[in-house]
């Protein structure tokens, strides 16, 4: 993933196409770089709604589980990252299904 948070904004930045997770299967993001700053990541229905699920703020170089599929249906999604409270900052790292 590669994208930019916008600083002092209340809404989310996309950072990925949408991508299909099937039941059971979970999203996990690895933060590479972000200018020092945490950044939060969670995963929502592909075109924007309510958040499936979200990690705690990451560090440059933390990873965590976004979310676990048990809806019992294969979900159309998107990642979204942010908000940045200070600058914009540009993101970059890597998210799974697995």
């Amino acid at each position: 993933m590669d994208c930019v948070v916008p600083g002092f904004a209340l809404a989310f930045a996309v950072c990925s196409r949408p991508f299909l997770v099937e039941h059971g299967k979970r999203v996990h993001a690895h933060l590479a770089a972000s200018g020092g700053k945490q950044i939060a990541f969670c995963v929502e229905p592909a075109g924007g709604g309510r958040d499936y699920g979200c990690t705690k703020p990451l560090s440059p170089g933390q990873g965590g589980e976004i979310w676990h599929n048990t809806t019992g249906y294969t979900q159309n999604v998107q990642l979204i990252a942010g908000p940045s409270r200070e600058v914009d900052v540009r993101v970059q790292g890597s998210f799974s299904v697995r």
